[in-house]
């Protein structure tokens, strides 16, 4: 079982195996009397990954992040122009 660098934002991570991952679902009001509240659903699942697999997903978030950095900037750079 050999570990995977993983690029991120704040330096370097680590994607091993297993993973675990949390996913956020809809957010529901539910009224209970008089208040109301905020309720979140979330799911947490653990992955598996080969390390062919792990290395792909490495690949996949560093695209992600690239494409998501060049439309940040360009953003930023519409605002500050305005």
């Amino acid at each position: 079982m050999g570990m995977n660098r993983l690029r991120t934002s704040g330096g370097f991570g680590l994607l091993t195996s297993p993973t675990i991952f949390s996913l956020s679902s809809q957010v529901q009001w539910e009224e209970e009397g008089d208040t109301q509240m905020l309720k979140h659903k979330g799911f947490k699942f653990r992955l598996y990954p080969t390390e062919k697999q792990a290395t792909l997903i490495n690949k996949s978030i560093g695209c992600v992040r690239y494409v998501f950095n060049h439309f940040l900037a360009k953003r930023k750079e519409a605002y500050e122009t305005k």
